[in-house]
């Protein structure tokens, strides 16, 4: 099961409130849209609403791939981006 999770930021910038969507878990199997993300590195991308710079805010968060076999928490500074 994916669990996203709600938390408010602040812009370091501007200083502006807002909402970056983190997931507690993610399923590979039903949101193929998230792994997508987690390997481009957007997963991680939060953009302030105002000043729209963008930041990297890295957490880590439970994977789940059944048809692979693959499970594991999933720090994400340990994504390679290219």
């Amino acid at each position: 099961m994916t669990r996203p999770i709600v938390k408010k930021v602040t812009c370091p910038n501007c200083g502006t409130e807002g909402d970056f969507v983190m997931y507690a878990s993610i399923n590979a199997e039903y949101n193929p849209e998230l792994i997508k993300k987690m390997e481009s590195g957007e997963l991680s991308i939060y953009e302030c609403p105002k000043c729209g710079k963008k930041y990297i805010c890295n957490y880590p968060f439970l994977y789940n791939d059944y048809n692979d076999m693959a499970r594991g928490i999933m720090p994400m500074s340990d994504i390679q981006h290219t």
